[in-house]
């Protein structure tokens, strides 16, 4: 997090006592040991994840060579301060470190700015907690051109420490970049990560594109956990107005790209300074900027989120109670892991009439509910401040929680400095179910799943149970809001008892109604040839119980029908084949004759039948591109065939008067089932369906191949062939087959031949 001490003119405060709203001080302000002069300590500030790790800068240390301590919840009010990181040679130690300073979210990694380094270069310095000792890991800095840079006015870290990122205000005359760099199996590299097409330039890993005037770009950085998102304050922009800008990368190694136009809050007042300070969420999408020049330095902040790569304003600018000149409210700003709660210091005074007016400063919190940000409490500051004007609130952090809080006050006793630690306490609370676990209804052989929601303060323990509310003489699940039940056959009730620390409570029972009429699938199969395979738009056979309404038996018929659609539910009767559903020709309550749809199926897919909204519990079929098979008079054995005048064709005896042998020779016209998809693909649902087999199957009749004229689809699942009945086929009955895609129509089926 970016901190610095701002010199304040005319800034205030009235005598008040501190309020403390949400948030409460723990224990006494941290003031390191160690210190020579006055070294400005809470210049910067920056807190672990858990809030258990507390890092403050004093760049001002030991005649402005500046310094850094570490604060655990064990080691006292006192800290660890970390070894002077090594200045450039040849020049004075005055590097100001302690400028900036951030902490991975495991508080072992330490980033430490010093901007004042190698004569206003800057340079941060990388430490890593080894076995219980701070050890100086490596000093990184960005090329630059010619001039100072003030590298280190502020840094940032990724969660996991491994990418850091510096910021330096007055590059390229005031203009300000920043760099990033990455730590690979605990080596830092030596060089920044270099800009998109910029082949070894000497140029800040970031540079905004809009910058107008000496923007001061990287004034404040901030960084996603994930290291991919990086946010960079520039208070200078526009005379002042001040901006902000967001680079992202793919990942480690990819080049970091500017992602939309400099954000700029509505409704700013004068020269807002937009980019005072900047915080981001861990994921990266909420955006915090601070402007604490906002309306004769009164300040304020704003939010923006990002939406598919859009980013926008959430709401209006944020200022708190009583804004006033010369509060400076966005001085410093930081962000909950989720966003939703922000910490905002403003180091300035209200304005006494009275007397001199004191600058202890303040701190506000606001929180973000349903993309609605408010006020929590009222502005607080810290206790145990020994001179008035502390300046509280030049930098503050926030855990990834949001309930840990530190603020840092430079100028508190003579400039020593200090920083506070506020806490959030815990509110306990017995818990209190906020959504019951639901009844339904599912079919004999399915299980259900069962949820509850409940609020409380955790941990929150849960214990499932079948029977009514309260009876706890058959535990089935436990410490899981979500339950499922074994696949049941009768109608059942379950409920959960929630626990935690201060209380329990008991859920509502939840009903699990098998009803005895669900349908049941016994069989699923080919219409033509009852073979057990099905295939794409291909007519098949359901059987079972309770399939329709007992006594409901029919077919389709031309009601059913809208705009040419084949219908999908014939009396409350529907079905579907992996979710997809079926055309529904016929329903009787042992079964159901449906079309499947012409979408490409292959292995083993789900049938399930629908009778009056209850379902059947699904059954598995075996699926193929083709399923072949010839469509046969009655139970057959003879083929569904016709004259090519229309007459039938079969033997003379079948149906007298009606059926007569095919000749050698003649073309005779043949139906069959299961050929698979057609080029090209028929109109899903469409009752007009016509279109040629991409290839022709190979007809065998009589034991002699058979030539084909046509083979294609023309009714909805109905395949034509038009066959030549081989002149070598004997007299009588000739068996026939026909392979498709390889695959066989079924066998015993008989063509009938008379010369």
């Amino acid at each position: 997090m970016p901190g610095r001490y701002v010199s304040m003119l005319a800034a205030l405060i009235c005598t008040a006592a501190p309020v403390q709203a949400q948030f409460s001080q723990a224990g006494n302000k941290l003031v390191g040991a160690g210190s020579v002069g006055a070294p400005l300590q809470g210049t910067s500030v920056a807190v672990s994840a858990d809030g258990s790790t507390v890092v403050v800068g004093g760049p001002a240390d030991s005649n402005g060579a500046g310094a850094a301590w570490v604060y655990t919840r064990t080691n006292g009010a006192q800290g660890v301060k970390l070894p002077l990181g090594t200045p450039i040679a040849g020049f004075t130690p005055v590097a100001g470190q302690g400028s900036s300073v951030a902490v991975s979210a495991d508080g072992t990694t330490v980033v430490v700015g010093g901007m004042n380094d190698n004569g206003g270069t800057g340079a941060m310095w990388m430490y890593s907690l080894i076995n219980g000792v701070w050890t100086q890991q490596a000093k990184l800095w960005g090329t630059v051109l010619a001039g100072i840079s003030h590298q280190g006015i502020s840094v940032s870290l990724s969660a996991d420490g491994n990418t850091a990122l510096i910021g330096g205000d007055l590059y390229n005359n005031e203009t300000g970049g920043a760099w990033v760099f990455s730590r690979f199996n605990g080596a830092w590299s030596k060089f920044s990560d270099e800009p998109q097409n910029c082949g070894g330039c000497p140029v800040p890993t970031m540079q905004g594109i809009g910058t107008l005037g000496t923007a001061h770009l990287g004034a404040s950085v901030a960084l996603s956990a994930d290291g991919n998102t990086a946010l960079l304050g520039a208070p200078g922009d526009n005379s002042g107005a001040g901006a902000a800008w967001i680079f992202t990368r793919a990942g480690v190694g990819s080049p970091w790209i500017q992602q939309g136009n400099k954000l700029t809050g509505s409704g700013a007042i004068g020269n807002a300074a937009q980019g005072s300070s900047v915080a981001l969420s861990t994921d990266g999408s909420t955006a915090l900027i601070g402007g604490s020049g906002d309306n004769n330095n009164a300040g304020a902040v704003w939010v923006f989120t990002r939406s598919n790569g859009q980013w926008t304003q959430q709401g209006g600018k944020l200022v708190g109670t009583d804004s006033a000149p010369s509060r400076y409210l966005g001085q410093s700003a930081a962000l909950s892991a989720d966003g939703n709660t922000a910490v905002v210091g403003g180091p300035g005074a209200l304005v006494s009439t009275f007397s001199r007016p004191h600058a202890i400063g303040s701190t506000w919190v606001f929180m973000r509910n349903n993309g609605v940000w408010t006020q929590q409490g009222l502005e607080f500051q810290g206790s145990g401040a020994a001179t008035n004007d502390a300046l509280q609130g030049s930098a503050v952090a926030i855990s990834s929680d949001g309930r840990t809080a530190v603020v840092g006050g430079p100028v508190d006793n003579n400039n020593t400095g200090a920083a506070w630690v506020f806490t959030q306490p815990v509110v306990t609370s017995p818990p209190v179910i906020t959504t019951q676990p639901a009844s339904t209804t599912i079919a004999s052989g399915q299980t259900a799943t069962l949820n509850v929601a409940a609020g409380g303060t955790a941990p929150l323990a849960y214990q499932w149970y079948q029977g009514a509310s309260g009876n706890i003489s058959t535990p089935v699940g436990t410490n899981s809001s979500t339950y499922m039940t074994p696949a049941l056959t009768s109608t059942t009730s379950y409920w959960v008892l929630v626990t935690n620390p201060y209380g329990s409570v008991n859920s509502s029972t939840a009903v699990v109604t098998v009803p005895v009429s669900a349908p049941v699938i016994t069989q699923v199969s080919n219409a033509a040839s009852s073979g057990l395979t099905i295939a794409p738009n291909t007519w098949v056979a359901i059987q079972g119980t309770n399939l329709s309404t007992a006594g409901d038996t029919r077919s389709w018929q031309s009601s059913d029908f809208v705009n040419n659609q084949m219908p999908t539910v014939l009396d409350g009767v529907s079905a579907t084949v992996n979710g997809k559903s079926a055309y529904v020709y016929y329903i009787s309550p042992t079964q159901v004759n449906i079309l499947t749809p012409p979408d490409a199926i292959q292995g083993q897919v789900q049938v399930q039948v629908t009778k009056g909204g209850i379902p059947s519990a699904p059954v598995t079929a075996q699926a193929q591109p083709a399923s072949p098979s010839f469509f046969v008079i009655g139970a057959g054995p003879y083929v569904a065939a016709e004259h090519a005048n229309g007459t039938y064709l079969g033997p003379a005896s079948l149906y007298p008067g009606v059926t007569t042998p095919a000749k050698p020779g003649e073309t005779v016209v043949l139906f069959g089932n299961g050929f698979g998809l057609t080029v090209p693909p028929v109109v899903a649902g469409s009752s007009v369906q016509s279109a040629p087999l991409p290839s022709l199957p190979v007809f065998v009749i009589g034991g002699s191949p058979a030539a084909v004229q046509f083979a294609g689809l023309v009714a909805p699942g109905e395949f034509q062939f038009n066959v030549v009945v081989p002149l070598s086929a004997p007299d009588g009955d000739n068996t026939l087959t026909a392979v498709y895609n390889g695959l066989s129509t079924q066998t015993g089926v008989l063509l009938t031949v008379a010369h």
